[in-house]
């Protein structure tokens, strides 16, 4: 969350997609996205756009990324989760910041 608050901090009215397709998780585990919401938060100042995960469609991981939304929009963030990259677009408008993130 640190090097994406980072690149985040350079962006600063830009929203932010990252795209998590290639991407794989150990198991679900509630503590770990209660860990990932709370280090967001801790950097809140670094991420003032949307903020939106594209994700592949998994209901696994769909289910993982819902906990952290339901969090996420706790905190106030505008969080969002999709499945496909066209969507993930139309729907965040704007100049929108893609990341991807390495295996």
């Amino acid at each position: 969350v640190r090097q994406l608050a980072a690149a985040a901090a350079f962006h600063v009215d830009h929203n932010i997609l990252l795209d998590l397709r290639e991407t794989t998780i150990k198991e679900e585990n509630l503590s770990d996205v209660l860990e990932v919401a709370l280090e967001i938060a801790r950097y809140r100042a670094a991420f003032r756009g949307k903020l939106a995960n594209l994700l592949p469609d998994d209901e696994k991981r769909l289910f993982i990324a819902r906990q952290l939304k339901a969090l996420m929009d706790l905190e106030g963030f505008q969080y969002e989760i999709f499945t496909s990259f066209e969507k993930a677009v139309d729907l965040t408008k704007g100049y929108l910041e893609t990341i991807t993130w390495e295996k």
